[in-house]
Formats: structure tokens, sequence, C-alpha cells
């Protein structure tokens, strides 16, 4: 692991399950309550559940490994409270604002790609600008996460990366919340012309860092890594934020560019391939997805990938088709080394955290 600018002043824990003894039953968050729980996980595949979540526990207290967490755009979304708009939600809004009569669905990257073709960048990042509204709270899976990271920052531990691919400003918000200063948030321009050699792609690295290579982590405070650009610098026609389907080309071409002022920074593709890596809020079936995974992730050999997403088995029964799409999908990662969590992210979250503190209690630290 690249040198994080000081020395790892963890606690070394008892864990209570090896490796092969977690896809058991972890002793540890069996004493987790039902009240907790969706009615999925307290009736169907409990042990299984169980499992990850104590593994999840046990590798963010251990003092020699790592978790690093993905958000994607469901992290954010609300439930029943008004949240922001989905990738989905947005793109009908764009298809309809370009007057196209597509009779399915298009992804959000299509969908800005047409917008930005008639109305130019300058419009598409206004709407989405407009779309990401301020006023909106941070999502319960987003909260929890953060009351996560607290836990760990009180004991004076080097708290996991968190990486997203979300524009919005709401994990800041409810970081600066619960701990009264801001995250330091390093913000990836990966839509810029892979071909031009002024714009810098890194913003945020300080005043220690004046290459991506050059930067360590120097403080035991949480680290935002946002892939996909940040909202607060999208302005005119700044090509800042992965929207469209040639951002997300000129996104690949410097993600695995040979020239290390472009390319992702050794530091977060480091933490990748060397850690567990836990997506959250995407869709498995979405392409997108898989182009984030093939540019970070997927060369993590010696490492397990969880992907939480929720498939409702409950409110209605599927089809044959459905079913085997499903099934399919899970096939896929698997292959892949994603192992996929049926959880709604913020009951996963909640049943982390309180695994977590179990864990430590039980510790006694």
């Amino acid at each position: 692991m690249p040198d994080k600018g000081y020395a790892r002043p963890r606690k070394r824990l008892k864990s209570h399950h090896t490796k092969q003894e977690s896809l058991d039953h972890p002793p540890i968050v069996v004493a987790l309550s039902a009240e907790t729980m969706s009615e999925y996980h307290r009736s169907s595949n409990l042990g299984a559940y169980l499992a990850q979540i104590g593994r999840l526990a046990d590798e963010l207290l251990d003092p020699n490994r790592d978790v690093v967490f993905f958000l994607g755009a469901g992290a954010c979304l609300s439930g029943k409270q008004a949240g922001l708009p989905s990738g989905a939600d947005l793109a009908k809004k764009l298809i309809a604002k370009c007057n196209v009569d597509w009779n399915q669905e298009v992804p959000l990257s299509t969908a800005a790609f047409y917008y930005e073709s008639l109305m130019g960048r300058p419009a598409l990042n206004r709407f989405l600008c407009d779309q990401i509204k301020i006023g909106v709270s941070p999502s319960p899976t987003i909260e929890r996460l953060v009351e996560l990271l607290a836990m760990i920052e009180s004991r004076n531990e080097v708290p996991p990366l968190v990486i997203t691919t979300n524009y919005d400003t709401k994990f800041e918000e409810a970081y600066k919340k619960r701990f009264e200063r801001e995250p330091q948030v390093i913000v990836y321009n990966g839509a810029c012309d892979p071909n031009s050699s002024t714009e810098p792609l890194h913003v945020g690295l300080g005043k220690y860092a004046k290459m991506p290579a050059d930067w360590v982590w120097r403080l035991k405070h949480t680290v935002l890594f946002k892939m996909h650009g940040c909202i607060s610098h999208a302005n005119g026609a700044s090509r800042t934020l992965v929207a469209t389907e040639e951002d997300y080309i000129n996104f690949l071409a410097n993600a695995i560019s040979e020239r290390p002022e472009k390319r992702i920074m050794n530091f977060v593709t480091s933490q990748i391939k060397m850690n567990t890596v836990v997506f959250i809020g995407y869709s498995l079936a979405d392409w997108n997805f898989r182009v984030i995974y093939k540019a970070t992730a997927e060369t993590n050999h010696d490492h397990e990938a969880f992907a939480v997403r929720f498939k409702d088995i409950e409110s209605r029964k599927e089809n044959a088709l459905e079913a085997a799409a499903w099934n399919n999908l899970v096939e896929f990662w698997n292959r892949k080394g994603v192992h996929i969590i049926n959880a709604d992210g913020a009951e996963f979250m909640n049943d982390l955290l309180e695994a977590a503190r179990r864990l430590r209690n039980a510790n006694g630290v």
C-alpha cells in the first residue's frame, strides 16, 4: 500500500471469524436486532447476509485491511423522502426537452449526448445544476455512511476511502454537519479532452502536491474522490462532468492514459486494487457501471468486491424472464469477483454500522 504520510495507529482487534469462517455465521452479527433489517433479510438468505455484513465490519476495524466505498446515484436516493432525481429521471426530462419520441428508455449518457448536440454544453450544464437541488437533504444511506466514518475517525484511525461518481455535494454536506469541517475532496475532471495538455484533471490535491503522483494522505480525515466531476465546477461550457457518451469515452481515455498527470491518481487505483470494494447505488445492468468497473476495479483479482443492489422479491411476483435476467446478472458479476448483496442501501449501511459498533464493543475499545 502506498505511503499515506503517517503510521497507521490502529489497535489490533480480535477478529471473530477467519475469512473461511465468515462464510458461515459470524457471531458478532447474529446479535443484530431484527428491527434494523428488511423483511427480506429476516425471512430469506439471512445467514449469507449476516456473513457478508460481519466480514465487512471485521475488515473495517482490522488495522491491516481497508474497505473502499464506491457510491453511485442510488446512494443519493431517499426512498419516500424528496431526494435527488435518478439517472432515469434525468434522462426522461432531457429526452422530453429534445422533443424526441423514443419507444424505450435510454441511459442518461445517451440522452445527455443528444441534448448537448441540440442545445450546447452550457445548456446541459445549466440543466444538471438546476436538477441537482441544493435544498435536498442527504439520503439515509449517505448519513449512515458518515456515522460509520465518525466512529472510525473518533478512534484516531484511518478512515476508508470514499469514491463517488455522483456530481452532487450531499456527502460533503452530511460530513460537514457531523464533523463541523469539510472532508478533503479531490475532483477528477476526466471528461476533459484527453488530447489537451493544458487542463488539469485533478482538482483539490492541496499545496503539497503539484502532480497526482505526489499526493499522500496526510490527515486522518476522510478523503472523497469525485470520479465524474462535481456540480460546483460545471460552469459555462466546461467539460468537467462525465455526462454524455462522448464524456465517457474521454473519461476512459484519460483514466488509462500513459501520462501520469491524466490518468486516475495512483493512490486511488492502488486502494481499489489492494482492498475490498463495496459498490452502493449502481444498477447491475447499467453499461456505465461496467465502464467504471473496467476502468478501476477489474484488475483487483486478489481482493473481493461487493455490490449492494436491492431486488424486491416480496411486493410482486417476477416473471420467468425477469428471474432469468437477474440470475444472469448475478452470475456475470460473480465471475468478475463481485458478490451481489441484495439489500436496500440505507438498511445495509445501518446494519454495517451496527455490526461494527458491536464488534468494537466486544473488543473493549
